[in-house]
């Protein structure tokens, strides 16, 4: 019998592998690339984790994550990075 996390962490490298194929594509239009996220944040909603896009750059993006269905977002669409005291007033 095998462990149940095993599958989970080959499931996990298989999907990141994916996901680094799918991001060198940048196709948003292309079925392979919707196919895959879509798959990946499936998987992810069934196991019971929380989905948060990455690398939204822009409307098209947002709009796929939308129609999609993910919850969570981050990217610089949104904003660039910044430093935490940026946010809080220098706390």
């Amino acid at each position: 019998m095998i462990n149940f996390s095993i599958k989970i962490k080959r499931a996990i490298k298989l999907f990141n592998s994916a996901i680094e194929t799918a991001y060198k594509v940048k196709n948003i239009k292309d079925k392979n690339f919707y196919n895959t996220i879509r798959a990946i944040k499936n998987f992810a909603q069934n196991i019971g984790s929380e989905v948060i896009a990455e690398f939204v750059e822009d409307e098209e993006i947002l709009k796929l994550i939308k129609e999609l269905n993910i919850e969570y977002s981050q990217g610089y669409y949104f904003s660039a990075p910044k430093l935490i005291k940026e946010f809080y007033g220098g706390i």
